[in-house]
């Protein structure tokens, strides 16, 4: 029984050998030649400095991306920037590919079958000194497929599926850098915001950030330096539509929110749109980077982050005068005028007509650092209540110039604070702010 027994499990397993031999050739005319090398791709392709990538899909649609200095973009079928790591893994994918059996191409028949005449794909990378082209043919089972190389146009190479996988099956706008204003940050000289009917805008000068609309007032460098920084790092939440024949579908023909940075080096703004919501219900809305034909989705907090309250960039502090440049400060009530003038290391007072005395240095230091250095608890554009006027500050230069005129208001009830300089931007305070500005403040008195 036991002879019996081998030779049908024999004949069984040259049966398997055999059907599992014919599936690996399945589609192929011929008999392959067991080669069992990794393909040189991996010490030929110079991924780093790989400046141009075209593909050509199965549907015939041509990418052509390129490495511009600046960083990877797709510039067709149409321009849009990407990201690099994604451009990058179609070269690593080629530089794995391990051949594991070629056939010879003697005939257009067999290039046919094998899908490589026409080729399913083509991927070319190009670099100063040269450029490698891999024709992607068909699939076979056991997560293989037909290749042929620029260097052997008449042999097929049997491979992994890698590079097809990445080339065939990779949605391609996954590869796309989804940051909306990478360029964001210290170059952006300028800065307009739309939201509704409501219009901002800020500029930078020699001396720092002013905001021009929907007030002209100082703008607080650090906030709107951090504001540049989140806007930089805002993302698209996905790619909805590719070059759409109508933009009023999606509320981009007039955006309910726009974004536009202009950078200090020149050129066309970078400007981010923001339509209508993405259905009912939904938070999320469409959006549009000029310069890029694709509709975007962004979330809320995207949002937020682009269209800041015009109050969060104003500066917060009474005045925007350095301490160290304020010689004279003058203030007046309806009672009295008194002002502290700086000599050598102190300071002297002078109690409207009267001779100057010497005063305290630590109340008129106090003074300059709430006045110089203290930011708001809130910030309010509103007009001056001349109603609750308590004082008014003029702070002067070491040449006499006035460098700041504040106006300070106190809520009655609260007692709470309000300084303004003519802006029409109230920066409240409260009660505990304990401005110092009566004659007794600095032990100076009338008529003495």
């Amino acid at each position: 029984m036991r002879g019996p027994i081998a030779r049908i499990v024999l004949v069984w397993i040259i049966a398997a050998a055999a059907t599992m031999a014919w599936w690996s050739l399945r589609g192929s005319p011929g008999r392959a030649e067991r080669v069992g090398i990794t393909r040189p791709l991996a010490t030929s392709l110079p991924i780093d400095r790989v400046q141009e990538l075209v593909i050509t899909r199965p549907d015939g649609r041509l990418h052509r991306f390129a490495d511009d200095g600046a960083g990877w973009r797709q510039v067709e079928p149409f321009d849009v920037g990407l990201d690099a790591y994604g451009v990058r893994q179609f070269g690593t994918a080629a530089q794995a590919l391990t051949r594991v059996d070629s056939m010879p191409l003697d005939d257009p028949e067999t290039a046919a079958r094998l899908g490589l005449d026409p080729p399913v794909a083509t991927i070319t990378w190009r670099w100063p000194e040269g450029e490698e082209t891999v024709e992607l043919g068909n699939r076979t089972l056991a997560g293989r497929a037909w290749v042929r190389f620029t260097d052997e146009p008449g042999r097929a190479a049997l491979v992994d599926a890698g590079l097809h996988e990445k080339v065939i099956e990779t949605d391609y706008r996954f590869l796309r850098d989804r940051t909306l204003a990478p360029e964001a940050g210290s170059e952006t000289v300028e800065i307009l915001i739309k939201a509704g009917e409501e219009r901002m805008e800020l500029g930078r000068t020699d001396s720092g950030w002013e905001l021009l609309r929907p007030v002209k007032t100082r703008g607080d460098e650090a906030a709107i330096m951090d504001w540049l920084a989140r806007v930089a790092r805002t993302r698209a939440s996905g790619y909805l539509h590719d070059q759409p024949d109508r933009l009023d579908r999606f509320g981009l023909e007039d955006p309910i929110g726009v974004v536009e940075l202009r950078a200090r080096r020149g050129g066309d703004p970078r400007i981010v749109l923001l339509g209508d919501p993405i259905g009912v219900g939904s938070a999320d809305r469409y959006a549009m980077v000029t310069g890029s034909p694709t509709v975007l989705r962004v979330d809320e907090e995207t949002q937020q982050a682009l269209v800041p309250a015009a109050a969060s960039l104003i500066d917060g502090t009474g005045t925007g005068v350095v301490r160290e440049d304020i010689a004279l400060v003058e203030i007046r009530t309806d009672t009295e005028n008194l002002s502290l003038q700086r000599e050598f290391d102190g300071w002297v007072g002078y109690l409207d007509e009267e001779e100057p005395t010497a005063v305290d240095r630590e109340p008129v230091e106090n003074l300059l650092g709430l006045l110089t250095s203290t930011p708001s608890t809130e910030i309010v554009l509103a007009r001056f209540p001349a109603d609750m006027q308590h004082a008014i500050v003029i702070l002067y230069g070491f040449d006499g110039s006035p460098l700041d005129t504040v106006r300070i208001a106190r809520e009655p009830q609260s007692g709470s604070w309000a300084l303004e300089n003519g802006d029409d931007v109230l920066r409240v305070y409260p009660a505990s702010f304990g401005l110092e500005l009566d004659s007794s403040d600095y032990g100076l008195t009338p008529g003495g």
